[in-house]
């Protein structure tokens, strides 16, 4: 089973089938704006999923009689 805790840098709103995308511009500053495009989210939608993101499994021994959490 996987679980995912997803944390998201730019606030947006969503409504309809459409999915109309409405960003907060007072997040970052007028340059950055300047230079930001489609294509260059694009860009950065790739890498993070690329260079950020990894399937992990961590298993944790335990001496007997140890509580365990319920699955």
């Amino acid at each position: 089973m996987k679980n995912a805790i997803v944390f998201s840098a730019i606030a947006f709103v969503a409504t309809g089938a459409g999915a109309t995308v409405q960003i907060d511009r007072s997040a970052m500053s007028d340059a950055y704006w300047e230079i930001w495009s489609d294509r260059e989210q694009a860009k950065i939608d790739v890498d993070i999923e690329v260079n950020r993101k990894a399937d992990a499994t961590v298993e944790v021994a335990a001496p007997d009689g140890a509580y365990t959490f319920p699955k």
